[in-house]
């Protein structure tokens, strides 16, 4: 005996427009997001600092920054590690210590930033740049 049972007929989703609808949608956020890793650095202006408490008197250490690799602390030529040897120092002697950066005109924005990062990393808060020709 040989029964005929009614097959089950399937029915068949296509995916193609569900991987057309993703690909579109990593798409649109792939070209909607910013990539990029942006940092910033607080800086003040040297005649703010000079309008703060006029009776506080702080320790100010001058960096001139004339090109990559020639920077002066203070009137003294210094690689950038010795400097920074140099301004750790100082900060452990004086803990209210401030620095002034003033720039050549060589000098790029990249190495002035990576030359700020590198003072805070120190313990220097208080970093100022100096108005350009004042030194």
């Amino acid at each position: 005996m040989n029964l005929d049972l009614p097959r089950r007929r399937r029915s068949s989703i296509s995916l193609t427009p569900l991987i057309d609808v993703v690909f579109i949608l990593l798409l649109f956020f792939m070209l909607a997001s910013n990539f990029q890793d942006e940092r910033t650095v607080a800086l003040t202006a040297s005649s703010q600092s000079k309008s703060n408490d006029v009776n506080e008197i702080r320790t100010i250490s001058r960096v001139y920054l004339e090109s990559e690799n020639s920077l002066l602390l203070d009137g003294i030529a210094y690689g950038r590690d010795q400097l920074l040897v140099a301004l750790t120092d100082s900060f452990i002697n004086e803990p209210d210590l401030s620095v002034s950066i003033g720039v050549g005109e060589q000098v790029d924005v990249q190495s002035l930033l990576d030359l700020i990062s590198q003072i805070k990393k120190t313990g220097i808060t208080r970093v100022v740049m100096q108005k350009p020709g004042e030194l």
